[in-house]
């Protein structure tokens, strides 16, 4: 019998996320505990927090939010009148004298939060202050808590080009988004007068029909720089005519009006930009196009021992929200986690639900707000 032949349905440990239906709902207001507790600990300060909720369609039927309850502890006593940060957002209510608090989550958006602790400088332990090295501590404990998609059928076939994991992803009861273009990509190095890199520079471009203007992330220390890109006009121009702003700080450098860059229509281009000595005008720079466009998705991968897999074969999910994953055969026998989030890849060829993911720009590090440890597998040994 061939390898491909020997479909073994996937080991998914108990105790852990999906098992077979995926996810557990969650009934009322107050998120449940649907899996794996995200529980961070350090030096006797752990956050206990619940495991993933699962997200669901957004319904104007249904309040979108959901009360998710967590409690901080100090050597197992709890911690009264500390502020909790998630993401970027800091409670407006301290601890109770049980160490707990709750956080409104948007059960419509799959996404993962940094739990922490913003500050314990008035809190206390069974009545009594923090000392200065036991504050320490709580600055460096984490948890998260997620909204995740749900994962299910999901099986596994050693075959030629690896271990297959297929299955389905969902939003509640629905497939997920299918892959759709969400812009194309600019790229290109800042230099100053010089040709050395200019850090911190961010470019701008607008249409002339002014409906679209994007902007880079600041380049970095090698001069480079990206952004997302329109490559477009509301008329069609074809090449289409574009006005360029470079800002360095608090210096700005623009062409005169009338003065602008032609780009390809609807393709991905690589600009370089010299920035003049001080009293020069801008030098027109020129765009060089290249095949490509940055989707937007849901995507499936896995993480071994904590660090992504870099898989052999991915797929968008389907109009079904059916995908594929292929990874390496050298990780046959071992445990993998499987996370799903909304990536934005860039692909060299047409994305679609259903087929292959271009795999140059795939994650090597996981993106903080993906959703991740959705489900543990053993994966079939060959």
């Amino acid at each position: 019998m061939s390898l491909r032949a020997q479909r073994t349905p996937l080991a998914v440990l108990a105790g852990l996320l999906v098992i077979s239906g995926g996810l557990a709902g969650c009934e009322g207001d107050t998120a449940s505990d649907t899996g794996e507790p995200q529980t961070g600990q350090t030096d006797g300060v752990a956050l206990e927090l619940p495991g993933p909720h699962e997200a669901r369609e957004w319904s104007a039927d249904d309040d979108p939010l959901v009360d998710v309850e967590g409690q901080l502890t100090f050597d197992g006593e709890p911690v009264s009148g500390a502020r909790i940060r998630v993401g970027d957002y800091v409670l407006w209510a301290p601890t109770d004298d049980d160490g707990r608090f709750s956080y409104p989550l948007d059960a419509t958006l799959p996404r993962r939060y940094t739990v922490s602790v913003a500050s314990a400088g008035e809190a206390t332990v069974d009545g009594e202050e923090l000392a200065g090295d036991q504050l320490a501590a709580f600055e460096q404990v984490q948890g998260s808590i997620t909204a995740a998609h749900r994962m299910d059928e999901l099986e596994a076939d050693p075959g030629e080009r690896g271990i297959a994991i297929t299955g389905r992803v969902t939003l509640g009861d629905e497939p997920v988004q299918p892959v759709a273009l969400n812009a194309y990509e600019l790229t290109g190095t800042v230099t100053d007068a010089r040709g050395r890199p200019v850090e911190g520079a961010i470019v701008s471009t607008r249409t002339t029909d002014r409906d679209f203007w994007t902007f880079s992330d600041p380049s970095d220390g090698r001069g480079r720089y990206s952004s997302n890109f329109g490559a477009s006009d509301r008329i069609g121009s074809d090449p289409v005519p574009i006005t360029v702003h470079v800002a360095v700080g608090d210096e700005k450098f623009a062409f005169l009006p009338e003065e602008t860059v032609e780009f390809a229509r609807l393709k991905s281009a690589e600009m370089d930009i010299r920035l003049p000595p001080e009293g020069f005008p801008l030098a027109m720079p020129k765009s060089q196009s290249y095949p490509g466009a940055q989707y937007k998705g849901v995507a499936v991968g896995a993480t071994a021992d904590g660090r992504p897999v870099q898989p052999v074969h991915v797929t968008w999910p389907d109009q079904d929200g059916r995908f594929e994953l292929v990874l390496p055969e050298n990780l046959a026998g071992e445990t993998v986690s499987l996370w799903a989030g909304e990536l934005e890849l860039f692909s060299r060829r047409p994305a679609e639900p259903g087929g292959p993911i271009d795999l140059v720009r795939w994650p090597t590090q996981l993106p903080p707000d993906v959703p991740r440890n959705l489900a543990e597998l053993e994966l079939p040994a060959e």
